[in-house]
């Protein structure tokens, strides 16, 4: 940690340097930052041409060996830092925000107090510009929930008989938006990190145990929400089936990474004129309300906080810009009623017996189509030929263990076509699908990929390449430009 901060002490007495050649650079990068970055980590330039990507690799190389508990080193370290990405923020990199989040993302790891994440949103970063981004967005939300009648309605009845179609329609990932609907559980909570627990005396709630936020209720928190649409035990069950049937490799934002543009597509399906799948916490806390804390005049905001384990109150007003209505008033007495009686959950539900397959192998994660699911057989679920698993051993399920980032079920190939190059990593230089990533970061990726390929003498075409990666046809034309500019390609 302490080479760092020299460094960036030294860059810092260069600063307006850096910002100028920056402005003037083409490819917006500094000579001089990267000339000083080279004396102290030279093996680092050698992999990059932005000097911000330079700069996030040595980031993410020091924190592998540095200091676990916050000091003052660490906010020392934070404002050095920022100086120097403030001289290199250009608006083609996006929002400057979203700039600095890239650089604590790896602050939430587990292994840091959290206390080195809470004081990097204090220190690292404008103080004054930070209070008014806040003060704008609590506006932004205010005026959005004031008007929220205004918005497209979404209709109680509608969501329900979604869960339902969701849950056995035989892709997993229709299964993850389901789960999510069901218990407002973020997607990586689904995949790995959280415990769901049933209580057996009530199937509409569920336990979950380790979230994926450090601002909760709970150090190391859990909390206890109704849910909406499924049973506690075909949640569990469903869980289970997921996390056999999606590579869960990687830590947990190349898990997300991968997997989004998947849930995205089949949310778009479902709701197709409300946002991401990051909405499935807002349709189910507010769908929660309307079956169970406003039949008891629970105030809204004050379930919504409980139902989500919030505590900050602007955390929760967050998820109240949405148009929750009921289709029919007659619906809204016979959910609630089965509810208070604890009788089957209000979903709409098929006769049919359906039976949970084996884990699936395929070589798209978005072709990854299971078979017809059965998440209410009493016998357990088929996991496969040789194995029974009796649902009463999986009304708690427990992720994957951490050490082991092997994931379950068959081996499961993401390559997109039977070429020379498959069984070569590529997965780091791919498209996340994020459509604010900034163009030089994109173009940088791709370029690596291509060196990592010329170094096991691999020849492969722009157009396969794009096809293995995922950008767009102009991205990788820059892409190509520029590495023949700088004599990657020859």
């Amino acid at each position: 940690m302490q080479k760092f901060i020299d460094t960036l002490k030294v860059a810092c007495e260069s600063v307006d340097v850096i910002r100028a050649e920056v402005e003037n650079m083409r490819y917006k990068t500094s000579k001089t930052l990267n000339r000083i970055l080279n004396d102290k980590y030279p093996e680092v330039l050698e992999c990059h041409i932005h000097s911000i990507n330079v700069l996030y690799d040595i980031w993410k190389d020091m924190l592998k060996d540095c200091e676990r508990v916050y000091s003052d080193k660490w906010q020392e370290l934070f404002i050095l830092l920022f100086r120097i990405i403030d001289a290199l923020y250009t608006t083609s990199y996006g929002s400057r925000e979203g700039v600095l989040t890239r650089f604590r993302k790896p602050l939430r790891d587990e292994c840091f107090h959290k206390d080195i994440y809470i004081k990097s949103l204090q220190y690292f970063g404008d103080p004054e510009r930070n209070k008014l981004q806040r003060a704008a967005y609590d506006i932004k939300i205010e005026q959005i929930n004031m008007n929220r009648g205004r918005l497209a309605p979404i209709y109680v009845e509608d969501v329900l008989q979604k869960i339902n179609d969701l849950i056995g329609s035989g892709d997993v990932y229709d299964l993850i938006i389901a789960v999510a609907l069901a218990t407002s559980a973020r997607s990586i909570e689904i995949f790995k990190i959280s415990e769901f627990v049933a209580f057996p005396d009530d199937p509409h709630k569920i336990l979950i145990q380790g979230l994926a936020k450090i601002n909760t209720e709970v150090n190391g928190a859990s909390v206890t929400r109704n849910l909406v649409g499924l049973r506690s035990d075909q949640v569990i069950d469903a869980v289970q089936h997921i996390r056999a049937n999606v590579n869960l490799s990687g830590d947990h934002h190349a898990i997300t990474n991968r997997a989004n543009p998947n849930i995205n597509a089949r949310y778009k399906l479902a709701f197709p004129k409300f946002g991401t799948s990051h909405k499935t916490r807002y349709i189910s806390g507010n769908v929660s309300y309307k079956l169970y804390g406003q039949p008891y005049k629970i105030p809204y905001e004050t379930y919504l906080r409980l139902q989500y384990g919030h505590i900050n109150p602007k955390s929760t007003r967050t998820y109240q810009g949405i148009n929750l209505q009921w289709k029919d008033k007659k619906n809204k007495k016979i959910y609630i009623d089965r509810i208070k009686n604890k009788d089957q959950i209000p979903i709409y539900e098929s006769e049919e017996d359906i039976e949970l397959p084996e884990p699936v192998c395929s070589n798209s994660l978005l072709s990854n189509r299971l078979n017809t699911i059965d998440l209410n057989k009493s016998e357990g679920i088929n996991l496969n030929d040789s194995k029974k698993v009796n649902q009463s051993d999986m009304k708690s399920y427990s992720p994957p263990n951490e050490k082991n980032d092997e994931y379950a079920g068959d081996s499961f190939s993401v390559s997109i076509t039977q070429n020379p190059y498959e069984d070569v990593d590529l997965d780091q230089f791919a498209s996340s699908h994020a459509n604010r990533k900034r163009n030089q970061e994109k173009i940088d990726k791709i370029i690596r990929a291509i060196q990592e390929l010329q170094k096991k003498n691999i020849s492969i075409n722009q157009a396969d390449l794009r096809e293995r990666l995922g950008y767009s046809n102009a991205i990788m034309t820059k892409a190509y430009k520029v590495a023949r500019e700088t004599g990657v390609i020859q």
